[in-house]
């Protein structure tokens, strides 16, 4: 078949008018193109996800309404003492457990939890005879298949709160926590906080060779399932918090403190503590009239 300007097209059909061109030449030529324009878009799709991320995934004005959602969630739907709390000498409050679970409706998450170490010596054999039990809990926070953070928490038995327990001498006579030291030498059973006034001399045994004070808790094994719980409790605040950004307004739950240092569960009425420079003028010269009468008096 002969082709323009009189040469022949070696290729029947071929729609890449390659008059004059072999055969493997015309079959390669638009599949490279074909193959470097993909190669042109993949390199330009990976640049732009590059650029991406070092992007916000939100604009400003979002950021901003998500942190007013957190502050009227804290104002609208929480109660202190119940939802959060506050300890002293802290200037953010305590997340507990009931204002994480408000907050996972609030920004509609689930909570998956996975333990990532578990220590079960139920006998002590590997903690000198005093049994120990030990979880660390992952918690991940989803929004359908998207994570969106995630928080570990941990609990033990060997945490003061579990681990021992405040022992008071018992009566013999009545079997209540309410035997006294008496002035004169020996105990006694106090009647006016429940006992039955039982005495006992100096160097009883049935009330001297009872332990007083903190000792071991002497049932271990009844706290696994509250130290568990208290793990699963600390994953889902941590959780929480990190995942809703919240750690501007809140900390860690309060069970991470002793318990002298427990938020307050009320706003009651604060203590008033004033310096001396704060104390009214009135109160001034009646401290001085004080002092003018006593050296009148020690000058007699």
């Amino acid at each position: 078949m002969w082709g323009r300007n009189g040469r022949t097209n070696a290729h029947p059909g071929c729609s890449n008018n390659c008059y004059g061109a072999t055969t493997n030449s015309c079959n390669l030529s638009k599949p490279k193109r074909a193959a470097k324009a993909s190669q042109e878009l993949t390199l330009a799709a990976q640049q732009e996800m590059e650029r991406a991320r070092f992007m916000p995934v939100m604009d400003i004005q979002q950021a901003v309404m998500r942190r007013e959602m957190i502050v009227d969630a804290t104002q609208k739907l929480m109660k202190q003492g119940v939802d959060f709390g506050r300890i002293p000498g802290t200037e953010r409050d305590v997340l507990l457990q009931p204002g994480a679970d408000k907050l996972c409706n609030l920004f509609g998450l689930v909570v998956e939890y996975e333990t990532d170490e578990a220590i079960e010596d139920w006998r002590g054999a590997e903690h000198g005879g005093e049994p120990f039990f030990y979880y660390k809990i992952r918690g991940r926070a989803y929004r359908g298949e998207f994570l969106m953070g995630e928080g570990v928490g941990s609990c033990n038995s060997w945490e003061s709160k579990y681990r021992w327990r405040n022992a008071e001498r018992i009566c013999p006579s009545c079997g209540k926590p309410n035997i006294r030291k008496s002035r004169e030498g020996g105990w006694f059973c106090w009647a006016k906080t429940g006992g039955c006034g039982a005495n006992f001399p100096v160097g009883s045994t049935a009330i001297e060779s009872q332990q007083a004070g903190r000792k071991l808790n002497p049932d271990a094994a009844d706290v696994v399932n509250t130290v568990l719980k208290m793990a699963y409790k600390r994953a889902k605040v941590a959780t929480t918090i990190n995942a809703t950004s919240a750690s501007e307004f809140f900390t860690q739950d309060v069970e991470d403190f002793a318990p002298e240092q427990e938020p307050a569960r009320a706003a009651g009425p604060q203590p008033i503590s004033r310096s001396l420079s704060e104390i009214s003028p009135a109160a001034h010269q009646l401290n001085r009239d004080q002092s003018s009468l006593d050296r009148r008096f020690s000058s007699r």
